[in-house]
């Protein structure tokens, strides 16, 4: 082989691995920021206040209830 030839495929060989890593960056990026996109916010749920007495977490039946 010529030395042109090797050249020329360890340019093409690098080439494409910086096209993967570029590309693979990409992707990334853009499903990091739309799965974060999707979430609500977090709110912080009865800060400052006690808990509520136990037996009024159950119902009749002793179960517990849907909480929404």
């Amino acid at each position: 082989m010529s030395s042109e030839t090797v050249s020329k495929k360890v340019i093409w060989i690098s080439s494409l691995a910086i096209i993967f890593v570029l590309v693979f960056c990409a992707a990334f990026v853009v499903f990091y920021t739309r799965n974060n996109g999707n979430k609500p916010a977090r709110e912080v749920v009865n800060s400052g206040k006690s808990l509520p007495a136990a037996d009024s977490l159950t119902n009749l039946t002793n179960a517990l209830p849907m909480l929404s």
